[in-house]
């Protein structure tokens, strides 16, 4: 992004910016839940905590679950995630509510044809 921001204009610069800062937030706001949930299922069998899991959390989230319960870095499962989904339309549809990724742009229009 840091390649692009640059190139635009202005306007459209600073909403592409704030298009990231909601990505980013909801990244950093699932983070936030996941390791507290993690936390208050800590010290419980494997077996006990999928089935918490399964019953409270988004399937979405649950590999970045899994991730933190087994100690690893739960960010990195949802940046691949969102990289995953950056190849194809229907695979950002699938988690377009997740991160809350909504643009309508005013300083953009785009002309068909």
């Amino acid at each position: 992004m840091d390649d692009v921001v640059p190139l635009l204009a202005a306007d459209l610069a600073e909403e592409l910016k704030a298009y990231q800062s909601v990505v980013v937030n909801g990244l950093n706001r699932h983070l936030g839940d996941l390791a507290a949930f993690v936390t208050g299922h800590s010290g419980r069998e494997r077996k006990e905590f999928a089935a918490a899991v399964s019953s409270n959390l988004d399937k979405r989230l649950q590999g970045a679950a899994f991730a933190m319960f087994d100690g690893k870095d739960g960010s990195e499962v949802l940046r691949k995630q969102l990289l995953w989904a950056s190849y194809d339309e229907s695979r950002l549809e699938s988690i377009r509510d997740l991160y809350g990724m909504s643009w309508k742009s005013p300083a953009m229009t785009v002309e068909v044809g």
